[in-house]
């Protein structure tokens, strides 16, 4: 540059006052303030000019008198927006529901774990009792809720809830006069099964179950203040509690289980359950459970439950084959002995059975179509089957009915046992066992498609199934 000055022509500046726009979101709860700055001078809005602009805007409810307050006696952020006001959005009505007068909740029947390390089998709260006329459940109406505010001072309707669900009736149930609540037609025992509450007599045995007692076949539930004995029999359309040992009997119920002093099968025992098993321990037992089973320990028996197996105290879980669909925890697997102890989860019991059926039908049929097939081979296959005398043309035709048949059943079976297989799939990655004291050699674990054998002791650990194999992670 040279010294001289250079003329600037001042009418081409521009003077950029600061400006103010109002907006608010789509919904109309959330109003909005944005500044734009002076340029070249400009002058800046005064307090009063902004908030006559909200003022113009309309928005009269939520407003924050503070912020807008500070705004407007700045300094101020330009283009950015501010948040000037919200609305009330609407609390809507809760839905109608039913509410119990019992436990409706699925009971674990775990027992109680007392301080010198013993289990409490004793005060589970299994059975549950009503006096006839009180009420079991009532409705609960739902609620219209409470309108909202848009910030333009409108109201907002909330969205009323949900009628509630028709009263469970069930037997030895009423409804009350105006329909809102459902009563005990008699006094007994709060059975809920399914969707529906009934109401069940209880019997009761003062002694053991044994030659002068018979086999018991009870629609309701049973208490057996004794034992109950080898070579009979206890069935029960509701819960079966029996304050000593289940001794080679065979039980049945629907409901619940509790065996406070054990269940010694004897390798005779057959016991089937509806609900959730609680028991001291089993020992050379079969069972079926569709529940939960809670206990100390399983020795030399074969289970198969629906829910999870909890061993407390000594936890010990050695011999036999032990089917659980979802998860297994213990202290101890197997003994330092190397005996066997089979245990598989992450499998629905009865599905996995339908599957090995399956399996044998189907390498059944395969056989078949193998032999029909060497047949024909042997036959040979005519140039034109008219030219055969007519019984081999006979016993030619008859063969190829039979291969198709054959091959239509194979490919029917295989459909089956692949479909079979897929549901079993879904379970693999539910089933883990924890284990928090030892595993000992002789274990073998399957958990869904994955299967280990245990070589050598192994520390507090769990199972898992990661992609197809049995992943062990140790806790420390």
């Amino acid at each position: 540059m040279s010294g001289k000055e250079m003329d600037v022509d001042h009418s081409e500046i521009t003077v950029v006052h600061e400006k103010v726009a109002v907006s608010f979101s789509n919904d109309k709860m959330k109003g909005f303030i944005t500044f734009s700055s002076p340029k070249d001078g400009g002058n800046e809005l005064s307090a009063d000019t902004i908030k006559k602009a909200i003022e113009e805007s309309n928005i009269s409810f939520g407003l924050n008198e503070e912020l807008i307050e500070q705004i407007a006696e700045g300094p101020r952020r330009y283009e950015e927006q501010y948040t000037i006001a919200s609305g009330a959005k609407p609390i809507n009505g809760e839905n109608g529901r039913i509410e119990y007068f019992f436990n409706a909740g699925k009971k674990t029947l775990a027992p109680k774990l007392n301080e010198d390390g013993t289990v409490d089998f004793r005060n589970l709260d299994l059975i549950e009792m009503v006096d006839k006329g009180k009420p079991v459940a009532k409705l609960v109406n739902p609620t219209e809720g409470t309108p909202g505010v848009d910030i333009f001072g409108s109201s907002i309707p909330p969205q009323a809830g949900k009628p509630p669900p028709k009263l469970p009736k069930g037997k030895n149930t009423v409804l009350s006069e105006d329909g809102m609540e459902l009563l005990a037609e008699r006094s007994g025992q709060i059975v809920m099964s399914g969707s529906s509450v009934s109401i069940s007599e209880v019997f009761e045995i003062k002694q053991d179950v044994d030659n002068s007692t018979g086999n018991i076949d009870f629609n309701g539930s049973v208490v057996i203040n004794g034992n109950i004995l080898h070579g009979f029999r206890v069935a029960a359309v509701g819960n079966i509690e029996v304050k000593g040992i289940i001794e080679g009997a065979e039980v049945i119920c629907e409901g619940n289980l509790v065996a406070e002093k054990g269940i010694l099968g004897m390798g005779k025992s057959n016991i089937k359950v509806g609900g959730s098993v609680s028991t001291r321990s089993i020992q050379d037992a079969n069972m079926e459970v569709s529940g939960d089973i809670a206990t100390t320990g399983i020795m030399h028996s074969n289970i198969r439950c629906n829910g999870r197996i909890e061993l407390s105290g000594k936890g010990v879980l050695v011999g036999g084959v032990v089917f659980c669909k979802e998860s297994i925890t213990a202290n101890i697997l197997g003994s330092p002995l190397g005996t066997q102890t089979d245990i598989k989860t992450g499998l629905e019991p009865k599905l996995f059975e339908k599957y090995k059926n399956l399996v044998a039908e189907f390498q059944e049929i395969k056989k078949q179509a193998e032999d029909v097939a060497k047949d024909l081979a042997v036959m040979g296959k005519p140039e034109n089957i008219n030219d055969l005398p007519e019984f081999k043309k006979k016993s030619y035709i008859k063969t190829l009915y039979e291969a198709k048949a054959i091959q239509d059943k194979f490919t029917a079976k295989r459909a089956e046992l692949l479909k079979v297989r897929t549901e079993l799939e879904e379970f693999k990655h539910s089933g883990k066992i924890s284990v928090l004291g030892a595993t000992h050699p002789g274990v073998n674990l399957q958990i869904g498609n994955a299967v280990m054998s245990v070589r050598d002791e192994l520390p507090k650990c769990k199972f898992l199934n990661e992609e197809g194999r049995v992943k062990i992670s140790y806790m420390f």
